[in-house]
């Protein structure tokens, strides 16, 4: 276990029914607020098959899941999954209402921004409902940037939020939406 604060620790979680089950159980609850569709019901038993088959070629991707604990009782989770070669997602976190506003998701941010970018992961993102201001202020602070905003049938309107682990990469973002002014250093990378 990992201390977060206090009595605070998370636990990576390589259980996974273990995960599925703290998750499916809480997550209605965690989340009750959301207007969120789930589209796999949408779908023909032949697309189900489809969308199974596919994902076979997805298997073998990095995934990362955690369980928050406090005296010994899930009070949270997150969990992300690599999407391509240079880059992870994070899919969802959430944290018990009780727990929330004491640092703790701020603290595994920064030690999920260590490990990410130890195993090479260039850019760290996520998505979130426009008024997640419980997520995106956190994030913004910690140095992700917003770096799109979409419209996704099964939440709604969500802002993306990446972060770049390498500096350059990440001055020239900055370039990019008008923060600095190119340099010497990012004119060389010009092709």
């Amino acid at each position: 276990m990992i201390p977060l604060i206090d009595t605070i620790c998370c636990e990576k979680e390589t259980d996974t029914s273990k995960f599925a089950s703290i998750t499916r159980a809480n997550r209605p609850r965690l989340f009750d607020g959301n207007y969120d569709y789930n589209w796999n019901e949408a779908l023909s038993e032949e697309e189900k098959i489809s969308v199974r088959e596919l994902g076979k070629n997805l298997e073998k991707l990095f995934v990362y899941r955690y369980l928050f604990y406090s005296d010994g009782k899930a009070i949270g989770w997150s969990w992300g999954v690599q999407k391509a070669a240079d880059e992870i997602y994070m899919v969802n976190t959430a944290i018990e209402p009780e727990y929330r506003n004491k640092g703790i998701y701020t603290a595994f941010l920064h030690l999920l921004i260590k490990e990410l970018s130890e195993k090479g992961f260039q850019r760290i993102y996520s998505r979130h409902k426009l008024s997640n201001n419980g997520v995106i202020i956190p994030k913004l602070k910690a140095g992700f940037v917003i770096t799109g905003i979409e419209v996704d049938d099964r939440f709604g309107s969500v802002a993306i939020l990446s972060y770049l682990t390498n500096p350059i990469r990440r001055k020239i973002l900055d370039i990019r939406i008008g923060m600095q002014k190119p340099d010497e250093e990012t004119n060389a990378l010009i092709v």
